[in-house]
């Protein structure tokens, strides 16, 4: 309030000084009749007093006294009348004063009520002043969280739409992956099929190979058998001949050489007839012999082999999913 008194109109010291005497005329005012009637008094007093001075000069006999006498009657009166207005006016002065210090102690209240009032008025302001500032930094603040708002809205949108096509391209990857599984699958059945009848082919063709072999086994042992048979009948001759040598030397050593010579030559006719079986079947037993474990080993080559490329492929399949 001061800085309002300081910008439109004068100092506020002066405006004090001001009411101050405003204030003492208005207590002048109130003792105005008492101060007009002490005048008055004063001046009576004062016409008195020369009066009597004139009187007690003059002196004189019966009709200065009853003049006299007169005169102190009147200034009785008037005195009486005087002392009549002093009690008034005392009592006047007394009722003033009284009033005077109610109007005093209700100046000092209403100046405490000013006080207080200027007070709360400044307080008043300050949280007026408060309430804009804090009106202005929420209005900040919502002004940003609106645009963060919208920032996350946008956000929000674009969040959505990336969603909405990953979840598509999830989707398509499904199908595709569901496909290119039943491909493989189906791939890999053929393949185990296929794999499967030449399994079983070259199962087959072992198992015909492993019986023409035995037929051939079969076969040999039988012509070896027939040979050593045919050998055993030649030395039955032999002795025979040699037991005719004793009874007739010269003949016998004839024969001998004869029967020598025969049996060398039926050997020896039948001895590439024996000795091919015999090579023959030793061939045959070498080759079985060579053949018959080298078809397992084959056959647990393929059997690894065909174990491998199924591990293979699955491992492919896992790295594709």
């Amino acid at each position: 309030m001061s800085s309002m008194v300081h910008a439109h109109g004068p100092p506020e010291w002066q405006n004090t000084i001001k009411e101050r005497l405003m204030a003492k005329q208005v207590e002048n005012e109130l003792y105005k009749d008492m101060v007009d009637q002490y005048r008055r008094l004063a001046r009576t007093t004062r016409e008195l007093k020369v009066r009597n001075r004139a009187l007690a000069k003059s002196g004189g006999g019966p009709s200065s006294a009853e003049g006299s006498s007169a005169l102190l009657t009147h200034l009785d009166a008037q005195l009486t009348s005087l002392r009549s207005e002093l009690s008034t006016l005392y009592r006047t002065q007394a009722a003033s004063q009284n009033k005077q210090l109610s109007m005093a102690d209700a100046l000092r209240d209403r100046d405490e009520e000013v006080k207080g009032l200027r007070d709360e008025l400044r307080e008043l302001r300050d949280q007026r002043d408060n309430a804009y500032r804090k009106d202005r930094d929420w209005e900040e603040r919502w002004r940003v969280r609106n645009k963060d708002m919208e920032g996350l809205n946008d956000e929000l949108l674009s969040l959505n739409l990336e969603l909405s096509s990953l979840s598509q391209q999830n989707k398509l990857l499904k199908t595709d992956n569901a496909n290119l599984l039943q491909r493989w699958i189906d791939k890999m059945n053929l393949t185990a099929d296929e794999m499967n009848i030449e399994f079983e082919k070259e199962k087959d063709k072992h198992e015909a190979d492993k019986n023409q072999r035995e037929e051939e086994e079969d076969g040999a042992i039988s012509i070896s058998i027939s040979s050593s048979m045919d050998g055993l009948d030649i030395q039955d001759q032999d002795k025979n001949k040699d037991k005719a040598k004793g009874k007739a030397p010269v003949k016998s050593t004839i024969s001998a050489s004869t029967t020598s010579v025969k049996p060398s030559g039926s050997q020896n006719v039948k001895s590439p007839g024996l000795g091919k079986p015999k090579s023959t079947t030793s061939l045959r037993t070498k080759a079985a012999g060579t053949t018959t474990p080298t078809a397992p080993v084959s056959n647990r080559n393929r059997n690894v082999s065909s174990a491998s490329t199924i591990l293979n492929k699955e491992k492919d399949k896992k790295d594709f999913q």
